[in-house]
Protein backbone atom coordinates (compact mmCIF):
# COMPACT_ATOMS: atom_id res chain seq x y z
CA UNK A 1 0.00 0.00 0.00
CA UNK A 2 1.10 3.47 -0.88
CA UNK A 3 1.84 6.17 1.87
CA UNK A 4 -0.97 8.15 0.76
CA UNK A 5 -3.49 5.53 0.91
CA UNK A 6 -2.03 3.97 4.05
CA UNK A 7 -2.43 7.45 5.83
CA UNK A 8 -5.99 8.33 4.66
CA UNK A 9 -7.43 4.59 5.97
CA UNK A 10 -6.40 5.39 9.02
CA UNK A 11 -8.24 8.83 8.91
CA UNK A 12 -10.96 7.25 7.77
CA UNK A 13 -11.05 4.44 10.70
CA UNK A 14 -10.21 7.12 13.43
CA UNK A 15 -13.47 9.04 12.12
CA UNK A 16 -15.77 6.13 12.18
CA UNK A 17 -14.23 4.86 15.87
CA UNK A 18 -15.03 8.21 17.00
CA UNK A 19 -18.27 8.51 15.95
CA UNK A 20 -19.38 5.23 16.74
CA UNK A 21 -18.15 5.79 20.36
CA UNK A 22 -20.70 6.63 23.06
CA UNK A 23 -17.86 7.75 25.36
CA UNK A 24 -18.16 11.59 25.63
CA UNK A 25 -15.60 12.75 24.19
CA UNK A 26 -14.11 15.87 26.59
CA UNK A 27 -13.59 19.18 25.05
CA UNK A 28 -12.30 20.83 28.10
CA UNK A 29 -9.32 19.81 30.02
CA UNK A 30 -9.41 19.95 33.63
CA UNK A 31 -6.48 20.41 35.99
CA UNK A 32 -7.21 20.06 39.96
CA UNK A 33 -5.46 22.38 42.15
CA UNK A 34 -3.71 19.63 44.49
CA UNK A 35 -2.50 18.39 41.54
CA UNK A 36 -0.84 21.80 40.13
CA UNK A 37 0.34 22.28 43.90
CA UNK A 38 2.25 18.36 44.36
CA UNK A 39 3.58 19.47 40.64
CA UNK A 40 5.59 22.49 42.00
CA UNK A 41 6.53 20.87 45.63
CA UNK A 42 8.65 18.23 43.46
CA UNK A 43 12.09 18.91 43.08
CA UNK A 44 13.99 19.53 39.64
CA UNK A 45 15.13 16.68 37.31
CA UNK A 46 19.12 16.51 37.16
CA UNK A 47 18.53 15.84 33.59
CA UNK A 48 17.18 19.20 32.77
CA UNK A 49 19.22 21.98 35.29
CA UNK A 50 18.62 24.73 32.71
CA UNK A 51 14.49 24.59 33.65
CA UNK A 52 13.64 26.15 37.05
CA UNK A 53 11.67 23.41 39.10
CA UNK A 54 7.94 23.82 38.48
CA UNK A 55 8.73 27.32 36.09
CA UNK A 56 6.01 26.25 33.87
CA UNK A 57 3.46 25.16 36.46
CA UNK A 58 3.97 28.87 38.53
CA UNK A 59 3.24 30.78 35.35
CA UNK A 60 -0.13 28.91 35.43
CA UNK A 61 -2.71 31.08 37.46
CA UNK A 62 -4.58 29.08 40.00
CA UNK A 63 -7.55 28.08 39.33
CA UNK A 64 -10.56 26.67 41.32
CA UNK A 65 -10.99 22.90 40.73
CA UNK A 66 -14.49 24.03 39.52
CA UNK A 67 -12.90 26.15 36.96
CA UNK A 68 -11.02 23.87 34.42
CA UNK A 69 -9.02 25.31 31.66
CA UNK A 70 -10.21 25.26 28.07
CA UNK A 71 -8.51 23.93 25.72
CA UNK A 72 -10.41 24.67 22.70
CA UNK A 73 -11.92 28.17 24.44
CA UNK A 74 -11.95 30.13 21.08
CA UNK A 75 -14.82 27.73 19.98
CA UNK A 76 -17.85 26.75 20.97
CA UNK A 77 -18.96 23.41 21.82
CA UNK A 78 -18.77 21.13 19.01
CA UNK A 79 -19.95 17.53 18.36
CA UNK A 80 -18.58 14.06 18.44
CA UNK A 81 -18.44 13.94 14.16
CA UNK A 82 -16.42 17.52 14.61
CA UNK A 83 -14.26 16.22 16.69
CA UNK A 84 -13.19 13.38 14.97
CA UNK A 85 -13.07 15.30 11.78
CA UNK A 86 -10.67 17.54 14.00
CA UNK A 87 -8.38 14.50 15.28
CA UNK A 88 -7.86 13.41 11.66
CA UNK A 89 -6.94 16.88 10.43
CA UNK A 90 -4.30 16.80 12.63
CA UNK A 91 -2.90 12.89 11.97
CA UNK A 92 -3.21 14.10 8.32
CA UNK A 93 -0.84 17.34 9.68
CA UNK A 94 0.90 14.84 11.12
CA UNK A 95 1.50 12.61 8.29
CA UNK A 96 2.42 15.76 5.98
CA UNK A 97 5.75 15.22 8.35
CA UNK A 98 6.50 12.18 7.12
CA UNK A 99 7.21 13.48 3.40
CA UNK A 100 10.87 13.57 3.72
CA UNK A 101 11.23 10.23 4.14
CA UNK A 102 10.05 9.46 0.47
CA UNK A 103 11.17 12.28 -1.30
CA UNK A 104 14.94 13.88 -1.20
CA UNK A 105 16.10 16.64 -3.23
CA UNK A 106 18.50 16.28 -6.28
CA UNK A 107 22.35 14.91 -5.32
CA UNK A 108 23.03 16.10 -8.84
CA UNK A 109 25.24 18.80 -7.57
CA UNK A 110 26.94 16.56 -5.16
CA UNK A 111 27.98 14.51 -7.78
CA UNK A 112 28.87 16.94 -10.41
CA UNK A 113 31.33 17.95 -7.75
CA UNK A 114 32.88 14.67 -7.08
CA UNK A 115 33.25 13.88 -10.75
CA UNK A 116 35.15 17.45 -11.32
CA UNK A 117 37.46 16.62 -7.91
CA UNK A 118 38.19 13.22 -9.32
CA UNK A 119 38.59 14.44 -13.12
CA UNK A 120 41.23 17.36 -11.65
CA UNK A 121 43.06 14.80 -9.25
CA UNK A 122 43.65 12.25 -11.56
CA UNK A 123 43.64 13.60 -15.00
CA UNK A 124 45.69 16.68 -14.32
CA UNK A 125 49.05 16.43 -11.87
CA UNK A 126 49.42 19.16 -10.00
CA UNK A 127 53.55 18.03 -9.91
CA UNK A 128 54.05 17.69 -13.67
CA UNK A 129 55.30 21.26 -15.47
CA UNK A 130 52.58 20.79 -17.52
CA UNK A 131 50.11 22.21 -14.47
CA UNK A 132 50.65 25.82 -15.76
CA UNK A 133 49.55 25.11 -19.02
CA UNK A 134 46.55 23.73 -17.31
CA UNK A 135 45.73 25.83 -14.78
CA UNK A 136 42.43 26.52 -15.63
CA UNK A 137 41.45 23.12 -14.40
CA UNK A 138 41.97 23.70 -11.11
CA UNK A 139 39.67 26.34 -11.57
CA UNK A 140 37.21 24.33 -12.69
CA UNK A 141 34.61 24.43 -9.73
CA UNK A 142 34.58 28.07 -9.45
CA UNK A 143 34.14 28.47 -12.92
CA UNK A 144 31.38 26.40 -13.21
CA UNK A 145 29.85 27.87 -10.01
CA UNK A 146 29.81 31.62 -12.30
CA UNK A 147 29.22 30.61 -15.68
CA UNK A 148 26.36 31.47 -17.36
CA UNK A 149 27.08 29.16 -20.69
CA UNK A 150 24.70 26.29 -20.39
CA UNK A 151 27.82 24.56 -22.85
CA UNK A 152 29.95 24.37 -20.56
CA UNK A 153 28.35 22.92 -17.89
CA UNK A 154 26.81 20.23 -20.06
CA UNK A 155 31.13 19.97 -21.43
CA UNK A 156 32.26 19.64 -18.17
CA UNK A 157 30.01 16.92 -16.58
CA UNK A 158 30.34 14.77 -19.88
CA UNK A 159 34.29 14.58 -20.08
CA UNK A 160 34.30 14.33 -15.99
CA UNK A 161 31.66 11.43 -16.22
CA UNK A 162 33.04 10.02 -19.08
CA UNK A 163 36.25 9.84 -17.31
CA UNK A 164 35.41 8.66 -14.07
CA UNK A 165 33.29 6.23 -15.65
CA UNK A 166 36.27 4.84 -17.32
CA UNK A 167 38.54 4.68 -14.74
CA UNK A 168 35.65 3.03 -12.55
CA UNK A 169 34.56 0.49 -15.05
CA UNK A 170 30.49 2.10 -14.82
CA UNK A 171 29.00 1.79 -17.64
CA UNK A 172 26.24 3.33 -16.44
CA UNK A 173 27.73 6.79 -15.62
CA UNK A 174 29.49 6.45 -19.12
CA UNK A 175 26.40 6.10 -20.49
CA UNK A 176 25.04 9.52 -18.69
CA UNK A 177 28.33 11.61 -19.84
CA UNK A 178 27.31 10.39 -23.58
CA UNK A 179 23.28 11.71 -23.07
CA UNK A 180 25.00 15.08 -21.91
CA UNK A 181 27.37 15.54 -24.37
CA UNK A 182 24.67 14.86 -27.08
CA UNK A 183 22.94 17.92 -25.28
CA UNK A 184 25.39 19.75 -25.03
CA UNK A 185 26.61 19.37 -28.51
CA UNK A 186 23.34 21.34 -30.05
CA UNK A 187 23.95 24.21 -27.20
CA UNK A 188 27.44 24.37 -28.55
CA UNK A 189 26.29 24.52 -32.15
CA UNK A 190 24.01 27.41 -31.03
CA UNK A 191 27.04 29.41 -29.54
CA UNK A 192 29.46 29.03 -32.55
CA UNK A 193 26.93 30.75 -34.48
CA UNK A 194 25.84 33.10 -32.06
CA UNK A 195 30.07 34.08 -32.06
CA UNK A 196 30.19 34.27 -36.07
CA UNK A 197 27.48 37.17 -36.08
CA UNK A 198 28.78 40.84 -36.42
CA UNK A 199 29.84 42.14 -32.78
CA UNK A 200 28.95 39.32 -31.11
CA UNK A 201 32.58 38.71 -30.19
CA UNK A 202 32.33 41.55 -28.31
CA UNK A 203 29.85 39.61 -25.96
CA UNK A 204 31.87 36.52 -25.51
CA UNK A 205 35.00 36.11 -22.89
CA UNK A 206 37.66 33.59 -22.72
CA UNK A 207 35.12 31.03 -20.59
CA UNK A 208 33.44 30.18 -23.96
CA UNK A 209 36.61 27.95 -25.46
CA UNK A 210 35.81 26.06 -21.90
CA UNK A 211 33.00 23.95 -23.85
CA UNK A 212 34.67 22.79 -26.76
CA UNK A 213 37.78 21.92 -24.71
CA UNK A 214 36.03 20.11 -22.86
CA UNK A 215 34.41 17.88 -25.08
CA UNK A 216 37.91 17.44 -27.17
CA UNK A 217 38.92 15.59 -23.66
CA UNK A 218 35.72 13.84 -24.08
CA UNK A 219 36.33 12.70 -27.18
CA UNK A 220 39.51 11.22 -26.11
CA UNK A 221 38.26 9.24 -23.86
CA UNK A 222 34.93 8.18 -25.21
CA UNK A 223 36.16 7.99 -28.95
CA UNK A 224 32.74 8.56 -30.08
CA UNK A 225 33.84 9.51 -33.52
CA UNK A 226 37.48 9.18 -34.88
CA UNK A 227 38.12 12.80 -35.41
CA UNK A 228 35.27 14.11 -32.64
CA UNK A 229 38.30 15.16 -30.75
CA UNK A 230 40.12 17.19 -33.40
CA UNK A 231 36.67 19.06 -34.63
CA UNK A 232 36.40 20.65 -31.23
CA UNK A 233 39.79 22.02 -30.96
CA UNK A 234 39.20 23.50 -34.50
CA UNK A 235 36.13 24.85 -32.28
CA UNK A 236 37.96 25.69 -29.96
CA UNK A 237 40.39 27.62 -32.51
CA UNK A 238 37.39 29.53 -34.01
CA UNK A 239 36.21 30.60 -30.55
CA UNK A 240 39.88 31.70 -29.86
CA UNK A 241 39.50 33.83 -33.32
CA UNK A 242 36.36 35.80 -32.39
CA UNK A 243 37.53 37.00 -28.63
CA UNK A 244 41.54 37.77 -30.09
CA UNK A 245 44.93 37.02 -29.16
CA UNK A 246 44.77 40.52 -26.76
CA UNK A 247 42.33 38.48 -24.48
CA UNK A 248 44.36 36.03 -24.08
CA UNK A 249 47.09 37.67 -22.04
CA UNK A 250 46.65 36.46 -18.77
CA UNK A 251 44.54 34.76 -16.53
CA UNK A 252 41.78 32.05 -17.73
CA UNK A 253 42.35 33.23 -21.51
CA UNK A 254 45.75 33.06 -21.24
CA UNK A 255 45.45 29.36 -19.56
CA UNK A 256 42.97 28.00 -21.90
CA UNK A 257 45.19 29.33 -24.79
CA UNK A 258 47.98 27.42 -23.89
CA UNK A 259 46.12 23.78 -23.62
CA UNK A 260 44.64 24.17 -26.48
CA UNK A 261 48.31 24.67 -28.19
CA UNK A 262 49.35 21.69 -26.78
CA UNK A 263 45.82 19.61 -28.33
CA UNK A 264 46.52 21.65 -31.77
CA UNK A 265 50.40 20.80 -31.74
CA UNK A 266 49.48 16.82 -31.74
CA UNK A 267 46.94 17.23 -34.58
CA UNK A 268 48.05 19.69 -36.77
CA UNK A 269 49.53 16.59 -39.05
CA UNK A 270 46.48 16.06 -40.04
CA UNK A 271 44.92 19.60 -40.49
CA UNK A 272 44.32 20.55 -44.36
CA UNK A 273 44.77 24.31 -43.42
CA UNK A 274 46.90 26.19 -40.51
CA UNK A 275 45.10 26.82 -37.56
CA UNK A 276 44.39 30.03 -36.93
CA UNK A 277 46.70 30.69 -33.47
CA UNK A 278 49.72 29.17 -35.56
CA UNK A 279 49.73 32.86 -37.48
CA UNK A 280 52.79 35.63 -35.73
CA UNK A 281 50.18 37.56 -34.28
CA UNK A 282 49.05 34.52 -32.27
CA UNK A 283 52.70 33.60 -31.32
CA UNK A 284 53.80 36.99 -29.77
CA UNK A 285 50.92 38.82 -28.39
CA UNK A 286 49.37 36.46 -25.81
CA UNK A 287 52.99 36.04 -24.24
CA UNK A 288 53.68 39.35 -24.04
CA UNK A 289 53.00 39.80 -20.12
CA UNK A 290 54.46 35.90 -19.19
CA UNK A 291 56.81 35.22 -21.72
CA UNK A 292 57.20 32.06 -23.29
CA UNK A 293 59.65 28.81 -21.55
CA UNK A 294 61.09 26.27 -23.53
CA UNK A 295 58.58 24.25 -24.25
CA UNK A 296 56.19 27.15 -25.49
CA UNK A 297 59.11 27.99 -28.23
CA UNK A 298 58.77 24.47 -29.81
CA UNK A 299 55.40 24.76 -29.77
CA UNK A 300 55.70 27.92 -32.16
CA UNK A 301 57.92 25.58 -34.35
CA UNK A 302 55.90 22.60 -34.91
CA UNK A 303 52.82 24.81 -35.63
CA UNK A 304 54.37 25.41 -38.72
CA UNK A 305 54.34 21.52 -39.64
CA UNK A 306 51.23 22.16 -40.95
CA UNK A 307 52.60 24.17 -44.16
CA UNK A 308 54.95 21.59 -44.80
CA UNK A 309 52.21 18.34 -44.14
CA UNK A 310 50.11 20.22 -46.84
CA UNK A 311 53.03 20.14 -49.50
CA UNK A 312 53.88 16.64 -48.59
CA UNK A 313 50.42 15.70 -48.93
CA UNK A 314 50.56 17.15 -52.72
CA UNK A 315 53.34 15.19 -53.60
CA UNK A 316 52.55 11.81 -52.46
CA UNK A 317 48.68 12.41 -54.29
CA UNK A 318 50.97 12.95 -57.53
CA UNK A 319 53.19 10.12 -57.28
CA UNK A 320 50.69 7.56 -56.73
CA UNK A 321 48.54 9.06 -59.41
CA UNK A 322 51.21 8.41 -61.25
CA UNK A 323 52.29 12.10 -62.43
CA UNK A 324 55.93 11.84 -61.38
CA UNK A 325 56.58 14.73 -63.49
CA UNK A 326 54.36 17.15 -61.91
CA UNK A 327 55.59 15.28 -58.49
CA UNK A 328 59.38 16.29 -59.18
CA UNK A 329 58.48 20.04 -59.70
CA UNK A 330 56.79 20.08 -56.36
CA UNK A 331 59.57 18.20 -54.76
CA UNK A 332 62.28 21.12 -54.64
CA UNK A 333 59.41 23.19 -52.62
CA UNK A 334 58.90 20.59 -49.83
CA UNK A 335 62.56 20.03 -49.66
CA UNK A 336 62.76 23.68 -49.21
CA UNK A 337 60.25 23.47 -46.72
CA UNK A 338 61.73 20.80 -44.86
CA UNK A 339 64.93 22.35 -44.43
CA UNK A 340 63.61 25.35 -43.03
CA UNK A 341 61.58 23.64 -40.47
CA UNK A 342 64.92 21.83 -39.77
CA UNK A 343 66.76 25.28 -39.86
CA UNK A 344 64.66 26.77 -37.13
CA UNK A 345 64.86 23.37 -34.74
CA UNK A 346 68.30 24.13 -34.41
CA UNK A 347 68.10 27.88 -33.87
CA UNK A 348 65.88 26.60 -30.96
CA UNK A 349 68.22 23.94 -29.74
CA UNK A 350 71.09 26.41 -29.77
CA UNK A 351 68.86 29.00 -27.48
CA UNK A 352 67.68 26.21 -25.30
CA UNK A 353 70.47 23.95 -24.82
CA UNK A 354 71.98 25.00 -21.73
CA UNK A 355 68.89 25.33 -20.05
CA UNK A 356 67.78 21.71 -20.83
CA UNK A 357 71.01 20.08 -21.55
CA UNK A 358 72.18 17.22 -19.08
CA UNK A 359 75.78 15.89 -18.77
CA UNK A 360 75.19 13.94 -21.17
CA UNK A 361 77.62 11.47 -22.65
CA UNK A 362 76.62 10.40 -26.03
CA UNK A 363 77.31 11.08 -29.57
CA UNK A 364 76.00 14.78 -31.04
CA UNK A 365 74.03 14.19 -34.34
CA UNK A 366 73.96 17.02 -36.67
CA UNK A 367 72.37 16.93 -39.99
CA UNK A 368 75.19 15.83 -41.74
CA UNK A 369 77.08 13.49 -39.53
CA UNK A 370 77.48 9.94 -40.39
CA UNK A 371 76.92 6.86 -38.46
CA UNK A 372 80.92 5.92 -39.13
CA UNK A 373 81.97 9.63 -37.93
CA UNK A 374 80.74 10.04 -34.88
CA UNK A 375 83.26 11.40 -31.77
CA UNK A 376 82.15 11.13 -28.32
CA UNK A 377 82.08 14.23 -26.35
CA UNK A 378 80.56 15.05 -22.82
CA UNK A 379 79.15 18.63 -23.56
CA UNK A 380 77.49 19.33 -27.28
CA UNK A 381 78.12 22.13 -29.00
CA UNK A 382 74.78 24.95 -29.68
CA UNK A 383 74.09 23.31 -33.35
CA UNK A 384 74.31 19.36 -31.73
CA UNK A 385 71.65 17.06 -30.91
CA UNK A 386 72.85 14.30 -28.82
CA UNK A 387 70.69 11.61 -28.11
CA UNK A 388 69.90 11.01 -24.27
CA UNK A 389 69.71 8.72 -22.02
CA UNK A 390 68.43 9.92 -19.14
CA UNK A 391 66.94 13.52 -17.43
CA UNK A 392 66.72 15.18 -14.15
CA UNK A 393 63.21 16.58 -14.91
CA UNK A 394 59.64 15.78 -16.71
CA UNK A 395 60.48 19.58 -18.22
CA UNK A 396 63.40 18.50 -19.84
CA UNK A 397 61.68 14.66 -20.77
CA UNK A 398 58.55 16.24 -22.85
CA UNK A 399 60.52 19.17 -24.60
CA UNK A 400 63.34 17.55 -25.87
CA UNK A 401 60.98 14.58 -26.91
CA UNK A 402 58.79 17.34 -28.29
CA UNK A 403 61.88 18.53 -30.11
CA UNK A 404 62.82 15.28 -31.52
CA UNK A 405 59.70 14.38 -32.73
CA UNK A 406 59.37 17.32 -34.70
CA UNK A 407 62.60 16.60 -36.29
CA UNK A 408 61.44 13.51 -37.26
CA UNK A 409 58.64 14.59 -39.01
CA UNK A 410 61.71 16.78 -41.26
CA UNK A 411 64.07 14.39 -41.58
CA UNK A 412 60.91 12.49 -42.79
CA UNK A 413 59.79 14.98 -45.36
CA UNK A 414 63.39 14.88 -46.38
CA UNK A 415 63.70 11.18 -46.74
CA UNK A 416 60.62 11.66 -48.93
CA UNK A 417 62.12 13.58 -51.49
CA UNK A 418 65.69 12.26 -51.57
CA UNK A 419 66.98 10.48 -54.62
CA UNK A 420 69.09 8.29 -52.10
CA UNK A 421 67.69 6.54 -48.77
CA UNK A 422 69.69 8.51 -45.68
CA UNK A 423 69.28 10.46 -42.57
CA UNK A 424 69.33 7.19 -41.05
CA UNK A 425 71.11 7.81 -38.36
CA UNK A 426 69.14 11.26 -37.19
CA UNK A 427 65.77 9.37 -37.31
CA UNK A 428 67.74 6.44 -34.93
CA UNK A 429 68.59 9.22 -32.71
CA UNK A 430 65.80 11.18 -32.63
CA UNK A 431 64.01 7.85 -32.49
CA UNK A 432 66.05 6.99 -28.99
CA UNK A 433 65.45 10.35 -27.17
CA UNK A 434 61.87 9.82 -27.32
CA UNK A 435 61.90 6.58 -25.97
CA UNK A 436 64.45 7.45 -23.28
CA UNK A 437 61.91 10.10 -22.60
CA UNK A 438 58.95 7.89 -22.18
CA UNK A 439 60.99 5.71 -20.37
CA UNK A 440 62.09 8.32 -17.65
CA UNK A 441 58.38 9.39 -17.60
CA UNK A 442 57.36 5.85 -16.27
CA UNK A 443 59.77 6.01 -13.88
CA UNK A 444 58.79 9.11 -12.71
CA UNK A 445 55.24 7.42 -12.43
CA UNK A 446 52.37 7.88 -14.82
CA UNK A 447 50.83 10.40 -13.82
CA UNK A 448 53.47 12.72 -14.19
CA UNK A 449 53.34 12.05 -18.30
CA UNK A 450 50.86 14.78 -19.55
CA UNK A 451 48.41 13.49 -21.82
CA UNK A 452 49.70 14.81 -24.83
CA UNK A 453 52.75 15.33 -23.75
CA UNK A 454 54.35 12.35 -24.52
CA UNK A 455 51.27 10.60 -26.66
CA UNK A 456 52.46 12.74 -29.89
CA UNK A 457 56.12 11.94 -29.58
CA UNK A 458 55.72 8.37 -29.84
CA UNK A 459 52.72 8.69 -32.33
CA UNK A 460 55.31 10.00 -34.64
CA UNK A 461 58.13 7.76 -33.85
CA UNK A 462 55.56 4.91 -34.27
CA UNK A 463 55.16 6.08 -38.19
CA UNK A 464 58.71 7.15 -38.66
CA UNK A 465 61.11 5.24 -37.34
CA UNK A 466 63.24 3.31 -39.62
CA UNK A 467 64.20 0.76 -36.97
CA UNK A 468 61.56 -1.65 -36.46
CA UNK A 469 62.33 -2.15 -32.90
CA UNK A 470 61.82 1.33 -32.56
CA UNK A 471 58.51 1.47 -33.99
CA UNK A 472 57.14 -1.78 -32.23
CA UNK A 473 58.36 -0.11 -28.96
CA UNK A 474 56.74 3.07 -29.46
CA UNK A 475 53.12 1.26 -30.37
CA UNK A 476 53.66 -0.65 -26.90
CA UNK A 477 54.16 1.93 -24.93
CA UNK A 478 51.53 4.20 -26.29
CA UNK A 479 49.45 1.17 -25.64
CA UNK A 480 49.89 0.68 -22.32
CA UNK A 481 50.08 4.23 -21.75
CA UNK A 482 46.90 5.06 -23.03
CA UNK A 483 45.22 1.91 -20.79
CA UNK A 484 46.65 3.13 -17.78
CA UNK A 485 45.14 7.16 -18.55
CA UNK A 486 42.13 5.98 -19.78
CA UNK A 487 42.38 7.02 -22.94
CA UNK A 488 43.10 3.35 -24.33
CA UNK A 489 40.88 3.86 -27.41
CA UNK A 490 41.77 6.97 -28.32
CA UNK A 491 45.32 6.08 -28.88
CA UNK A 492 44.17 2.50 -30.56
CA UNK A 493 42.49 4.95 -33.05
CA UNK A 494 45.33 6.92 -33.84
CA UNK A 495 47.43 4.66 -33.96
CA UNK A 496 45.74 3.36 -37.35
CA UNK A 497 46.38 6.78 -38.65
CA UNK A 498 49.15 7.51 -40.89
CA UNK A 499 50.73 10.47 -39.92
CA UNK A 500 54.56 9.84 -41.35
CA UNK A 501 55.72 9.06 -44.45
Amino acid sequence: MKPSQNAASVFEQVGIALSESSTPIPTRLVIPSDARRKASSEPALSARPSRRPGRILDEVEEIPDEEPIERFDSHPPVSHATDAAVIALSLQEMGSIQLPLWYQPSKADLFQQHFTSHFISNFFNPASFLRKHNMWAYHLPAILASTTSPAVEHATRAATMAFYGTKAGDDSVKTEACRWYVKGLGLQRNELQKASSPGRGQQLDSTSVLAPLMFSIFETIMMTSKFGWVQHLHAACKFLEVIGPEACQDGLGYSLLRSVRLGVVYCAISWTTPPIISNEEWCTIPFAIHGKDAYDSIDDVFLQVPQCVILRTRYQSLVASGMPEEADTLAPELESAARTLLQRLQQWWAQHVHELHEPWTQSPITPQASPHHRTERPRPTSTEFVAPKTFQSTFNASTIARFSSTSLIAYGMLRLVSRQVGYGAEIAAHGESILSAFRYQERAGAAHTGVIAMLHPLTVLSFLAVDRRQRDAARDAMLAWGRARGVGKFVEGNMRDDVGS
